[in-house]
């Protein structure tokens, strides 16, 4: 990408830096590229763009196999551009001033922004949000319809109080409104994850009732916390305190969990309220719950709600088929069994819960995958909500 922009740049103007803004909607077929003989191709194609902007797809293969795939957004900028980490994600987690300095900065722009909130905002926060860029796009991580089970998790907001700065987007005009919510959680049982999903449904059905034949903005998601739990964080290291127990605590038990069979085998961890294989079975229920009151609500089309619970069944057949194969005590043959079923299960790792179709975001011309996936073999960061622990 890097030569691909330099080949477009004016020769009789000053070189731009350019910088990696964001990778998104990556898909990864193989658990591992070290034992691949021969040479990998590396494609990157031009989706879209501007001057300062440019948006690539990028896939890497082997012998006429894709091996990963995924989009790469690249900016360009006249100097530096200078970022603080400690500031992503809520524009309020740097102070009030903060906020309202920003928003005055990018009052007037037409482009797309997604927009996160850690907490609940009121109606005034929101209307300046949508006058300043009303392209928006709004994520909330709402984790749980229970709010005994977010205060265990460090969010001590309410279902009200959340609501409330739902209804406040929603009636300023928002583009699109997505709400996240997690399987893992301290305090969360089963039935509480099914609980989770008929509260997605009032969700739909009430706070982002539409008339017949408009189009829906609230969309739900749920996944679970995964792959690992970030080492480092404070449930890591206490993990008694918070009712976790952990699979993996060194590096070399960490590479060795993500070369396992299926995503069970991969999680570092399991809870005081969901084990490991209760933690699987929620989030296929809960994800073919929802699949169902997503076709329901006219969130996603009949065709596609289908292929999803098909592969949602038959990612289940495939789990207990390969706890069936774990429990061989002869490694020779549960070695044989695990690679004749392996691209069964290449195949069902990807987009399981929801098609990923669902996370693309449609902003004036401009479609962008959100980073934040409810398909669970995406690579999702929980750094800033286990901070809060």
């Amino acid at each position: 990408m890097a030569v691909h922009g330099a080949l477009l740049a004016n020769t009789s103007e000053q070189p731009r830096q350019g910088y990696l803004t964001s990778v998104r909607s990556v898909q990864l077929h193989v658990a591992r590229l070290d034992d691949l003989l021969g040479e990998l191709k590396v494609q990157a194609e031009r989706l879209s763009g501007d001057a300062n902007n440019i948006l690539y797809q990028f896939a890497v293969s082997h012998a006429e196999r894709c091996l990963l795939e995924g989009r790469a957004a690249a900016a360009k900028f006249a100097s530096p551009l200078v970022v603080n980490r400690d500031y992503e994600g809520d524009i309020r987690q740097a102070g009030q001033d903060y906020a309202d300095r920003f928003l005055r900065a990018i009052h007037g722009y037409q482009g797309p922004v997604i927009l996160e909130l850690f907490g609940d905002a009121d109606r005034d926060f929101i209307r300046r949000v949508a006058d300043a860029m009303p392209n928006w796009t709004l994520e909330i991580s709402l984790e749980t319809h229970s709010d005994e089970v977010r205060s265990a998790f460090g969010r001590p907001y309410k279902n009200a109080d959340i609501e409330n700065t739902m209804r406040y987007a929603l009636e300023a005009g928002v583009k699109r409104l997505d709400v996240f919510f997690m399987i893992g959680l301290p305090k969360q049982d089963y039935q509480s994850v099914m609980d989770t999903v008929d509260y997605c449904e009032y969700l739909m059905r009430d706070l982002d009732a539409v008339p017949q034949g408009s189009e829906r903005r609230l969309i739900p998601f749920i996944s679970p916390l995964a792959p690992f739990l970030d080492p480092g964080s404070p449930v890591f290291e206490n993990p008694e305190r918070y009712g976790y127990h952990f699979f993996a605590r060194s590096l070399e038990e960490h590479r060795q969990a993500l070369v396992q069979p299926s995503w069970k085998y991969v999680l570092n961890y399991e809870t005081r309220w969901l084990n490991r294989d209760e933690i699987v079975d929620s989030t296929y229920e809960a994800g073919m719950r929802l699949n169902r009151l997503k076709a329901r609500y006219g969130l996603v089309e009949k065709e596609q709600a289908e292929r999803t619970e098909a592969r949602i069944l038959k990612a289940r057949r495939l789990i207990a088929q390969i706890d069936d194969i774990m429990s061989v005590q002869d490694e020779e043959r549960r070695g044989r069994l695990l690679r004749a079923i392996k691209p069964q299960v290449d195949d069902a790792n990807l987009s399981t819960v929801c098609d990923k179709t669902e996370l693309n975001v449609p902003l004036k011309g401009l479609r962008l995958n959100l980073p934040r996936a409810a398909c669970f073999f995406v690579e999702h960061s929980f750094k800033s909500l286990l901070s809060r622990l």
